[in-house]
């Protein structure tokens, strides 16, 4: 049922759905100018590893709810296209996961659960960092699919109704003006997080988060957030926690510096030659220029 849904909903829903996984698998499997490191944290020791550097970052009943997600999901698919142990490498910008199979299988356990992505993901680790004083509803007419697994998840990914509404609000749609320019769409965004109070915590951690112009419409544009991840340091360099799609698997990435990071975001997402705005990256509230 749930993926007839998806095959007949408007043809703007369904690039917002596919915009926190990739724009073309064709395109990002052929070979890129770098290699990406990445876990799937199937294994115990990279699991503590991870959950070490994130240990004075993070609230520990954090920590350990996204562990035990990450095991849960891992637990009702088949992990034969995932990094067995510690760190793996891949000439592409997605590793080649069998899709069809992890598909079948969680649909199978959870016919009406499509799962975790990108944003339920990152807001389950970075919510305690976030705070928000709304006085504007929010748009959350994007986050059709987001919305069903907030109804129908098992008790281990269930969110409590007052973060649910924080989670709306902090991945609203947000209105702009239907131009290409980034720095304007950014200022939008800006603008409208004050409006609802939303601020960041100082800290090591930061969300770091890739912006749509949505111009389906001519007149009523608006932004969203494609892709999102969480950011923190270790080991002389930097991690990168995302869940690439609802079905895709959980991923660490090692990268040395921002820019890398950076490089990585905007060469999955930015593959749009129609002329349309390109996507921009912020970290927390800033822009993210890596």
């Amino acid at each position: 049922m749930r993926k007839l849904k998806v095959l007949v909903v408007s043809v703007l829903l369904v690039m917002f759905m596919v915009a926190c996984q990739h724009k073309s698998q064709k395109s990002l499997n052929k070979p890129d100018k770098y290699t990406i490191t990445y876990s799937n944290l199937l294994d115990k020791k990279t699991q503590n590893d991870v959950a070490k550097s994130l240990s004075k970052l993070l609230p520990a009943e954090d920590i350990n709810l996204f562990f035990e997600q990450v095991n849960f999901y891992n637990q009702h698919i088949p992990t034969d296209s995932l990094v067995q142990s510690d760190y793996g490498t891949s000439k592409s910008l997605i590793p080649i996961y069998d899709i069809g199979a992890i598909s079948d299988k969680w649909s199978n356990h959870f016919p009406l659960f499509p799962g975790y992505n990108c944003r339920l993901t990152t807001f389950q680790l970075v919510k305690s960092m976030i705070k928000l004083s709304p006085t504007l509803p929010a748009d959350d007419s994007l986050l059709f699919i987001d919305k069903e697994a907030l109804v129908d998840a098992p008790a281990i990914y269930q969110v409590k109704p007052e973060e649910q509404e924080n989670f709306k609000i902090l991945f609203s749609a947000v209105a702009t003006e239907n131009i290409n320019d980034t720095k304007i769409h950014l200022e939008k965004v800006q603008e409208y997080w004050k409006q609802q109070g939303v601020t960041f915590a100082k800290s090591n951690v930061t969300m770091v988060s890739v912006w749509f112009h949505d111009q389906l419409d001519g007149v009523a544009t608006k932004l969203f957030i494609g892709h999102v991840g969480m950011l923190f340091p270790s080991e002389g360099g930097y991690l990168f926690i995302e869940k690439i799609s609802f079905e895709e698997p959980y991923q660490v990435l090692k990268f040395a510096d921002k820019k890398a990071l950076h490089d990585y975001l905007m060469a999955k997402y930015d593959t749009d030659t129609s002329g349309s705005t390109k996507p921009f990256i912020m970290e927390n509230d800033r822009d993210f220029i890596g």
